[in-house]
């Protein structure tokens, strides 16, 4: 939070400080003071903090008038105290003016301190209390008065039966604790209908809260990669570790990858800046891995920080969960993903693992914008923010997590570079969500809409209501249908996101049938290579993409940290919308067994089978080779070479899977003759002198190596 603040004596906005400069450029001074000062005031108290932790109560002014106002003579009550302002404090239009109890709190919660303290005697605070002013935990009321007693605002919140002019209607429901209550602004211009839904947008503010607007820019032809878990996922996050020499910035909300935690001990020992940021509180919390992972890291010199705190610590965190998942390298470099940084989100084999989508883009302005997101949110005296050397969990003895080898060499998708320009708008969460979801005027599409989803809930429960509403997503969604846009959605289909998935997919599909609309959704088919639905992504229209670690679930708009990008490129929804037909269309062709299905070759010649001439439709996964008969797999290797010893008949049998599990089967006959003239039989001479001739001149070099030694033995 950022509040523009005119705080001063006369003197300082009469410029007496330029007593050298010309008396026109006073008067000048002095004449732009006196037309503002006439001009209609309006101040309103814009947010308060009511229900505290550690005597840290404060309360916000804001002048949403057109002229400076002077709060000399005015008064703020709760009904049993008062705070009088007492000496002339000018605040200009729309700046504001913060009133707190507790100044080093707010200064560790915000970064700045408040421009008013009553925490300490101060002569210069400009204001004196009378009384006993503290705000109610279960209800009470604010009154702000202006110099000649008449009322400027009035709020009124919980159990409170005080009654003033300024106010209609029922009173605000009271606050939580540690939350801070916030008056909704439209187009930057704060509503003032002296009711409680003046009090009431969509994102929940809690103490430390931040507001960090959407920020756009355009990335060069080049300069932006689009890609897939688990498909390149680790190649693209490892090669840009490895490409950095300055600092490296890493946000996630869970951390474990073998991958990524090597490549971050390699920056370390090229004497690159590492830090991180965790959650320290994911469902199900840190386990054993993160802890190894975290603990080799922290001791190896990078700064590692988890995000966490207890109510009952009488510590408030500013958002309620770290979700966001990003990586910032150097000063220009910068990759935003779907996927938490542990080996299903990041994996090694790039044809299994969760399916996420990536962005990279090597822009200094967004790099800039999303350094500056970290470290406000890693801020060491921020409350919350634990030093992972002074967790409890730290080990010191972790050693560093061990990452298996690929069973695959690439992916169905590679990393995909834009050639043309691309801009992308990266939005904060629940900063980007004032008043809605900010997807939901994305979502209202012209052409076409795809969706893939991890999790989703059909009715969400708001802050302001006990009565639980359709999803706005949901909503935006069947709205864009309607208007005859076509709408489909993957979602996971996973035992824990099967239930409140099904109500979504269900939705959708009572309301296709009833409505007749283009709008269709399914649950992921658990056959395919993708074990978990984790994206997040959305593309409109063929050319605007998002990807996001947003939920489709109320605390991910509302309470969370979270990071999304929108991609304007139609070339980077074309490679994305190509990755959702594969996930959207099941596989059910098998693969193609491009081999003989008969050898002719001659006793103590070499004999090599390969599948590299096999072929399927979407990626083979799996090859398995039979070569004795026993039906037990020999070898798992795409050809397979061994020597004939024995005359007579042997069959190998070929075996290849695909991704999704389709198979195909094939039995390759050799016949071993005792005379090696035997001739081919037809329509197999290219495998011949592709295969097998070269295996009968490596054993006619063999045995006469072994006659050459024999020789000189004699």
């Amino acid at each position: 939070m950022t509040h523009i603040v005119v705080f001063s004596l006369t003197f300082l906005v009469v410029c007496i400080p330029l007593m050298g400069c010309a008396q026109s450029e006073r008067a000048i001074s002095d004449e732009r003071v006196r037309l503002l000062l006439t001009a209609s005031p309006g101040v309103i108290i814009s947010e308060f903090y009511a229900i505290a932790l550690c005597d840290d109560e404060y309360f916000v002014l804001t002048n949403s008038g057109s002229g400076i106002v002077s709060l000399e003579g005015w008064e703020v009550t709760d009904g049993e105290g008062i705070i009088a302002f007492v000496e002339q404090a000018y605040v200009e239009p729309h700046a504001s003016l913060v009133v707190s109890f507790n100044a080093s709190s707010y200064l560790a919660a915000y970064g700045a301190l408040p421009d008013v303290h009553l925490d300490a005697a101060s002569t210069d605070s400009g204001v004196q209390v009378s009384g006993a002013f503290r705000l109610g935990n279960d209800g009470d009321s604010l009154l702000l008065r202006d110099g000649h007693g008449a009322v400027s605002d009035f709020i009124v919140y919980g159990d409170c039966a005080e009654t003033s002019t300024g106010w209609a209607g029922p009173a605000l429901v009271p606050p939580r604790t540690g939350e801070v209550m916030v008056r909704v602004k439209i187009s930057d211009c704060f509503v003032d209908s002296d009711t409680s839904a003046d009090w009431m947008p969509f994102r929940e503010h809690r103490y430390g809260y931040t507001s960090w607007k959407p920020y756009a820019t355009v990335v060069q032809p080049g300069c932006l990669t689009a890609f897939l878990s688990p498909d390149c996922s680790a190649d693209v996050i490892v090669a840009r570790l490895d490409g950095a020499r300055e600092i490296i910035r890493v946000c996630s909300y869970e951390f474990s990858s073998p991958i990524v935690c090597s490549a971050l001990l390699r920056a370390l020992h090229r004497g690159v800046d590492v830090s991180l940021l965790v959650d320290g509180s994911p469902v199900g919390d840190i386990d054993e891995r993160a802890v190894a992972a975290l603990s080799v890291l922290a001791g190896s010199g990078a700064s590692v920080r988890v995000l966490k705190a207890r109510l009952d610590d009488d510590v408030v965190k500013h958002v309620t969960a770290l979700h966001s998942k990003y990586f910032v390298i150097d000063s220009a470099d910068l990759v935003v993903l779907s996927e938490n940084a542990v080996p299903s989100g990041i994996p090694a084999d790039r044809v299994f693992g969760n399916r996420g989508w990536g962005m990279a883009a090597v822009s200094s302005e967004l790099a800039a914008y999303l350094t500056s997101v970290f470290e406000d949110d890693r801020r060491e005296d921020r409350p919350g923010v634990v030093d992972w050397l002074c967790d409890p969990r730290f080990d010191s003895q972790a050693e560093a997590p061990v990452q298996e080898a690929s069973p695959h060499e690439r992916g169905m998708f590679p990393p995909f570079t834009a050639a043309s320009v691309a801009t992308v708008t990266l939005m904060v969460s629940p900063d980007a969500s004032f008043m809605s979801p900010f997807l939901c005027d994305m979502l209202m599409s012209e052409t076409d809409l795809v969706v893939e989803q991890f999790q989703a809930d059909l009715r969400w429960r708001t802050r302001w209501s006990d009565d639980e509403l359709l999803s706005p997503l949901v909503s935006s969604v069947l709205e864009s249908a309607r208007n005859g846009i076509a709408c489909r959605a993957l979602l996971d289909s996973s035992w824990f996101n099967l239930e409140r998935n099904g109500e979504v997919v269900d939705a959708l599909a009572a309301a296709r049938s009833a409505e007749s609309i283009d709008c269709s959704a399914r649950l992921m088919d658990p056959e395919g290579p993708i074990t978990v639905m984790h994206n997040k992504g959305v593309i409109v229209d063929g050319r605007r993409t998002v990807v996001s670690s947003n939920n489709w679930v109320y605390a991910s708009f509302a309470k969370n940290r979270e990071l999304a990008a929108m991609i304007d490129s139609a070339e980077v929804a074309s490679y994305f919308t190509e990755a959702f037909e594969a996930d959207w269309h099941p596989d059910r062709v098998a693969p193609v067994i491009d081999a003989p299905t008969e050898v002719v070759a001659s006793c103590g010649s070499w004999v090599t089978l390969s599948s590299g001439r096999c072929s399927d439709d979407r990626m083979l996964a799996e090859v398995h080779w039979d070569t004795d008969g026993d039906g037990f797999v020999d070898a798992n290797t795409p050809s397979v070479s061994f020597l004939l010893t024995v005359p007579g008949e042997m069959t190998v049998t070929l075996t290849l899977t695909d991704s999704w599990g389709n198979e195909a089967t094939q039995a390759i006959i050799i016949r071993v003759m005792s005379d090696h003239h035997a001739p081919l039989e037809e329509g197999y001479n290219t495998f011949f002198y592709a295969s097998i001739v070269p295996g009968v001149l490596g054993g006619a070099l063999l045995l006469f190596v072994l006659r050459e030694r024999g020789r000189r033995r004699r």
